[in-house]
C-alpha cells in the first residue's frame, strides 16, 4: 500500500501508468524526424503569391514609364514645339501662295503694282534718284581743253566729266586718248579711240589726248531733249538719247560693228551688254536690236556700226 499522499507529486522516474493519457508532445512527435509530414500546399496562398507577383510587375512597368517620361520630358517638349512650328510654317507658305485671299480687289491691285515697282528697281540693279536736271546727274567739268600730252588733272585740267567734241580734231586722223592713274604713267585707267568719247577725270590723273581736238564739259554736250537716233560715240541714256529699244541701220562700208552698254559714265567696267561683229561674220548686216534701260549714268558706246534708231 502506498504511503504517498494524494497531493504529493509523482517521482519523475516513476513509470507511467497505462491509464495515464499520453502528453500532447509525445503524441505529436514522429518516430523519425525526417519523416515529419510537411503541411500541404495551400491554394489560396499560391493565388496570393501570383497576385503579388502581378502587382510587382505592374508597379515596375509604371515606375519605368514614369522614369522614361521624367528623363526625356525636355526632349518630348522640344519635339512638340518643333511640330507646332512646322504646322505654322506650312500654314504661312499656303497663305503666301495666295496672298490676295480675303483681300479686296482694289487693295490687291495696289499691292501687285507695289511689288512690280520693287521688281523693276531690283532689275535696275540699284535704287536710283528721280531725274530732275542734267546738273544733278552729271559730274561738272571745268573749262574745255584741247589735245596735249602729260596733262595733269587738278593742275592743267579741272576734275570732272568731259566729252570729245566731234569734228574739232583733224579729219584725216583718229582721236586717241589715254588716262593714267598718276604721273608715273604706269597704270592705265582708260583708253579710247572714238568721237564723242566720255572721260571722267579725277585729281592726280594724267591725260594724253592725240588728234581728238577739244574736250567739252559733259553737261555742255546734252541736247535740249534726248535724241531717238545715235551713231558712233558714247551717249548717256536719258540725257543724250532716250531709253527704249533701238534697231541698227547698218553701215555697209564698215569693217566691223562694236558696241557696249555700260552701267556708269566711266565706261571702264560693269558692262551690261556688248557685241563685236566683223564684216565677214554671218550676222553682219542682219537685223539687230539693243534695249537701253532708264538708269542714271547708263552709257551706250557704238563704233562704226551705223545708225541706231528707236523703234519702241
Amino acid at each position: 500500500m502506498s504511503t504517498a499522499r494524494p497531493d504529493e507529486p509523482m517521482p519523475s522516474d516513476a513509470p507511467e501508468s497505462a491509464d495515464s493519457p499520453a502528453s500532447p508532445d509525445s503524441a505529436a512527435s514522429p518516430a523519425c524526424p525526417d519523416a515529419a509530414a510537411s503541411p500541404a500546399p495551400d491554394a489560396d496562398a499560391d493565388a496570393e503569391l501570383e497576385s503579388d507577383a502581378e502587382l510587382g510587375v505592374g508597379a515596375a512597368e509604371t515606375s519605368s514609364s514614369r522614369g522614361f517620361l521624367e528623363e526625356y520630358r525636355w526632349g518630348l517638349a522640344v519635339i512638340g514645339g518643333l511640330s507646332l512650328l512646322l504646322v505654322l510654317l506650312v500654314g504661312g507658305l499656303i497663305l503666301t501662295a495666295n496672298p490676295h485671299r480675303g483681300t479686296p480687289p482694289q487693295e490687291a491691285d495696289d499691292q501687285g503694282a507695289s511689288r512690280e515697282g520693287r521688281a523693276v528697281g531690283l532689275l535696275g540693279a540699284e535704287a536710283r534718284p528721280e531725274k530732275t536736271a542734267h546738273e544733278d546727274l552729271l559730274p561738272a567739268g571745268g573749262e574745255a581743253f584741247s589735245d596735249g600730252e602729260g596733262l595733269v588733272v587738278g593742275e592743267d585740267i579741272a576734275p570732272g566729266a568731259y566729252r570729245q567734241d566731234p569734228g574739232s580734231g583733224p579729219t584725216d586722223a583718229t582721236c586717241f586718248y589715254v588716262i593714267y592713274a598718276d604721273a608715273s604713267e604706269t597704270t592705265v585707267r582708260r583708253t579710247g579711240a572714238d568721237d564723242r568719247g566720255i572721260a571722267v577725270l579725277e585729281d592726280g590723273e594724267v591725260v594724253d589726248s592725240v588728234d581728238c581736238g577739244d574736250w567739252l564739259p559733259l553737261e555742255d554736250t546734252v541736247p535740249e531733249r534726248p535724241e531717238t537716233q545715235f551713231g558712233t560715240g558714247m551717249h548717256v541714256v536719258g540725257e543724250h538719247v532716250e531709253p527704249g529699244t533701238y534697231e541698227l541701220d547698218w553701215d555697209e562700208d564698215t569693217m566691223l560693228c562694236w558696241w557696249d552698254i555700260f552701267r556708269d559714265l566711266r565706261g571702264d567696267g560693269h558692262i551690261l551688254d556688248s557685241g563685236f561683229i566683223p564684216r565677214d561674220a554671218p550676222e553682219f548686216g542682219e537685223p539687230l536690236q539693243i534695249t537701253l534701260g532708264d538708269q542714271e549714268q547708263l552709257v551706250v558706246s557704238s563704233e562704226s556700226c551705223g545708225t541706231w534708231t528707236k523703234v519702241r
